[in-house]
């Protein structure tokens, strides 16, 4: 509960009471160490959580724990979600992190696949939705004569997957949430290619690659980067959105796709969408729109919003706070020291629902791109209505999305090469309703590329045809 509430002091003391309790705890320090925060107040307090991070994971590394796996579920922890966050290369931690368990699994020989090659992909309890609104639609048209694909999830998953991708030669594997007994039902199963949605948003995803249990395991857009993992071979990312160095980033094999992630139709406004004055807005303030996770937030951005407002005296910086509001809180003390001057024109809507969430998108004179891990699906949703987005390409791919965007369609206007220029294309939109439909109309006539593209579907089909030809020559 504290650790929710990120009173991380205080949660590493009831830690350490738990730890006094069992002395016998070989990953109790792993407890402390991943105690990350969502919103950290400066670049020097993320670079000192990250250095002690390192540290620790150092000298657990030396320990060469030698854990069963009953142990690892009921002790382990993965990875802090919040360092993709925090604007770092994360490859270092990522694979100082895996370290610290690369003696506590012995990989069995895989036998020799002879009959119809298998693709399964996994998701993990929780993350059904993600996964079904990204690659659902694809895996409705995938061709599959060649493999048979199945999706292997937890039984409450199989009800919701099969609800919402509609394809009934889809097959199911259901596993517990156990590793040792869901990696003996997916051995069993002799998958030519294991495709992990993501790796590290919870201790199943995390330690099964670990287990290797197939001659080719790879990640997908589920990630925002590298997993860190030695047993996990691929790394599937839209050449489009990585920088000319990306294979630098990950541990895995960069297979760069020629597409973007995804096949997706248009999302529509509702029927009666809000309107300015619905969430508190006048028609005379020049609406500057991030609504992105509190923890995309990043430090050197609060001087970015700043400058918009500082150019713009009748801008305003909408936020959308977290479900609990701890995280806006803690962003809005942060505001306070600095950018103090213009901390009262940076407005907190609460959490909002889909609908609601597409009405603001509506009424927003500019969307902005949040620095070093931009939006991601909710691209989508910005081209479906299409709104200028202002976005900055920085040095890794959950930086990068909206490049594979704007690359698509062809338009540049709004892609910053500095974060000075950010702030002049988002004033320059933003103050200047002229310019702003010619924005607009530049992205609707060209925004339609985004949207049902075929190529989305026989690109995975490649894609997932080249795995297994690599699976079968490799075992």
């Amino acid at each position: 509960m504290l650790k929710t509430q990120q009173k991380c002091e205080e949660a590493t003391t009831a830690y350490r009471q738990v730890l006094r309790l069992s002395p016998d705890q070989p990953l109790g320090d792993l407890w402390l160490a991943t105690l990350c925060r969502l919103v950290y107040q400066s670049n020097d307090a993320i670079d000192t959580y990250r250095f002690q991070l390192s540290a620790d994971l150092a000298q657990l590394t030396e320990m060469e724990l030698r854990l069963d796996l009953p142990h690892i579920d009921a002790r382990a922890s993965v990875p802090p979600s919040n360092l993709q966050f925090q604007g770092r290369n994360n490859r270092p931690l990522l694979e100082q992190f895996a370290g610290v368990f690369c003696h506590c699994f012995n990989h069995d020989s895989l036998p020799r696949r002879t009959e119809k090659p298998k693709l399964g992909l996994i998701v993990t309890s929780g993350h059904e939705g993600g996964f079904a609104r990204s690659q659902g639609k694809m895996l409705e048209q995938l061709e599959t004569n060649l493999f048979d694909t199945f999706l292997i999830c937890s039984p409450t998953g199989a009800e919701a997957l099969r609800s919402d991708i509609n394809r009934d030669s889809l097959r199911y594997i259901t596993i517990s949430r156990l590793i040792e007994e869901a990696a003996e039902t997916i051995r069993e199963a002799e998958f030519d290619v294991l495709y992990f949605w993501e790796t590290g948003s919870d201790v199943l995803n995390y330690f099964l690659p670990f287990c290797r249990l197939a001659p080719v395991q790879c990640v997908g857009p589920g990630n925002s980067g590298t997993s860190g993992n030695p047993s996990m071979d691929f790394f599937l990312s839209p050449d489009a959105e990585e920088p000319e160095d990306a294979a630098e980033h990950y541990t895995e094999t960069l297979l760069r796709m020629r597409t973007l992630e995804s096949y997706q139709k248009r999302v529509s406004l509702p029927e009666h969408p809000k309107q300015r004055a619905d969430f508190g807005f006048t028609a005379s303030q020049h609406l500057y729109v991030c609504a992105q996770k509190i923890q995309k937030v990043h430090p050197d951005f609060d001087q970015v919003l700043a400058n918009i407002l500082r150019k713009d005296g009748h801008g305003i910086v909408v936020l959308v706070q977290d479900k609990a509001g701890v995280a806006a809180e803690m962003l809005r003390q942060r505001f306070a020291v600095t950018i103090g001057d213009v901390a009262d024109r940076i407005r907190f809507l609460p959490r909002l629902n889909f609908d609601d969430y597409l009405s603001l998108t509506a009424i927003a004179d500019v969307l902005l791109d949040p620095i070093h891990y931009g939006g991601g699906m909710t691209l989508y949703d910005w081209a479906s209505l299409n709104k200028p987005l202002v976005t900055w390409p920085s040095r890794f791919l959950r930086g990068r999305y909206a490049v594979g965007f704007y690359s698509k369609m062809g338009i540049d206007s709004c892609m910053a090469k500095t974060l000075d220029e950010y702030v002049d294309i988002a004033v320059a939109i933003g103050t200047d309703s002229l310019y702003r439909s010619g924005i607009e109309a530049e992205i609707r006539a060209a925004s339609d590329v985004i949207f049902e593209d075929a190529a989305v579907i026989k690109e995975h089909q490649r894609v997932f045809e080249l795995l297994i030809e690599q699976s079968r020559t490799s075992s």
